[in-house]
Parts: C-alpha cells; structure tokens; sequence
C-alpha cells in the first residue's frame, strides 16, 4: 500500500507544479526532496511517477539554476550514479537526469552526458551489470536532446582521449 501513497504524493506534486502554485523555496525544496526519495523506490510505477513531478517542477520552477540546487540535485545525481550499484537507485536517478531543465543541465552538461554514457555501457563486474539502468540512460540521453535540444553554444566537447584512458582504466581493473 506504501507504494501507492507514494505514487499519488507525487502526481499531487506534478499537479501543484503543473498549476504553478506560488511556492517558496523550501517548498520547492521539500518537493524536489519527496521527488528524490521516490526516485530510489524500486516500483517502475512509483518512478514514472516521480519522473512525472519532476518534470512538472523542473519546467515550472527550475528557470534559472542556484549552485545550491545544481548540488543538491543535478551534481548529487550524477555522483550518486557513477558510484551506485543499487539498481532501483541507479535506474530512478538515471531516469531523472533525463527530465531535468535546461537550467539544471546545461552547467554541467558534459558531467550528465559523460554520466549516462558510461552507465549504458556494459560492464566487466557482473554485480554492477544491470540492463534495466542501461536502457534508462539511453533513453535519458534521448530525454535530454529534447528538452535542451541541441546547440553549438552548449560546452560539450568529447575528447577521443577520455576513451582511451577510459579504456585504460578497464584494462588496469582487470589485471588486479
């Protein structure tokens, strides 16, 4: 039953967001905090869900990004996922890099890009190996060109370079 509250908290909150109550700065807060802890639930529904608020809060509050806020949620996020291995953890934050605004992700674009990609690819450690985060990067990737859309003025720049220590890094793994 737990799973249900949760799911509905949420699209009270997409709802609120939607109709763009006045909301101050601890609300939003407590909203992207509820948000958050829902995306680390294990229940597909429950995540849809949260994606859902979250998009609702991020186009109708997040139009211009705090440092505070690109800590607490875009950076955060990004950590957590790189470091992670619980798979309900790494799919609901994967899922949620996907629905950020723009203001969230264009500073720093290259870190949610270069994120996502190195969680879709398959790894050599067999507890680290989920399919079900895999497919959400790629479709948080897919999320992230359409709500940023694509531009020359945005800093990314790949570096063939990162690929090749990335494939050093493998390589030194293996040998331990």
């Amino acid at each position: 039953g737990g799973e249900r509250v949760r799911q509905e908290c949420c699209n009270l909150i997409a709802a609120f967001c939607t109709a763009k109550f006045n909301l101050s700065d601890k609300g939003i807060d407590r909203f992207q905090q509820t948000i958050d802890e829902n995306l680390r639930i294990p229940q597909e529904f429950v995540q849809d869900a949260a994606v859902n608020a979250l998009r609702a809060l991020s186009k109708n509050y997040y139009t211009s990004s705090t440092e505070a806020r690109l800590k607490n949620v875009t950076l955060k996020w990004c950590s957590e996922l790189r470091k992670e291995i619980i798979a309900s953890v790494t799919r609901g934050y994967s899922r949620g890099l996907g629905a950020l605004s723009k203001s969230l992700v264009i500073p720093h674009l290259k870190e949610v890009v270069d994120t996502l990609i190195m969680k879709s690819l398959i790894t050599e450690k067999e507890d680290t190996r989920d399919h079900e985060t895999r497919k959400f990067c790629c479709i948080a990737l897919a999320d992230l060109l359409e709500n940023i859309g694509v531009s020359e003025e945005y800093a990314y720049k790949w570096d063939p370079k990162e690929d090749e220590k990335k494939d050093n890094d493998d390589h030194d793994e293996d040998e331990e």
